[in-house]
């Protein structure tokens, strides 16, 4: 048993050490409205899971990625200067969507190293977000649907700025984990000297 209590101290203080060595990254959050046409609305509107996949789908991302020349500016650096593709950014950009409950408001959080990067791509993807549903509702109508009344519109409601706390690591959580590894290291060297005794 003391053996077992002092594994996991020892454990858990080097986790904290490498926690404490991880990388901190910063969050930035940008928020869109999804209204519906007053034909269809309800009492709240309601993005739909299509709006979700529309944020992170691949044409959304692709302007995204021009817009800011993310293929270069990433290629130099995190790639040692070589280009990056479309896919490789895609898989590299860390990002969290949710809906802020009974509202139409949509909020995308960028998670990045930079907190200026971050705030950057939050409100790059919404103006690219509201601008493909803006695209849609043109190219339907040139099609002779009625766009208007079945589509819902996209507003910028907030736009990002940069953090100025790292959200990881989380100290709370760190600062956790060494007390209760200080505690099981302990524990464990009093049962062990106990038992030879």
């Amino acid at each position: 048993m003391g053996v077992i209590l002092l594994v996991a101290g020892i454990g858990l203080c080097a986790a904290w050490v490498s926690a404490l060595l991880s990388r901190k990254e910063y969050a930035s959050t940008a928020v869109v409205g999804v209204h519906q046409a007053p034909a269809v609305c309800s009492v709240y509107d309601t993005p739909t899971r299509a709006d979700f996949e529309m944020i992170r789908s691949e044409a959304v991302l692709a302007d995204v990625i021009a817009t800011l020349d993310l293929n270069e500016l990433w290629g130099k650096k995190y790639n040692h200067g070589q280009s990056l593709s479309d896919a490789r950014i895609e898989a590299m950009l860390r990002m969290e969507i949710r809906r802020m409950r009974k509202t139409p408001f949509i909020q995308i959080t960028v998670f990045n190293v930079d907190p200026v990067e971050a705030a950057t791509l939050a409100n790059a993807i919404s103006h690219s977000f509201r601008d493909f549903k803006t695209e849609e509702v043109k190219r339907l109508s040139k099609q002779g649907a009625d766009p208007f009344d079945r589509f819902p519109r996209v507003d910028i409601v907030k736009t990002a700025v940069p953090g100025t706390q790292p959200v990881l690591p989380n100290y709370y959580l760190v600062t956790a984990m060494l007390g209760l590894g200080v505690f099981l290291t302990i524990g464990g060297i009093v049962y062990l000297k106990n038992s030879e005794a």
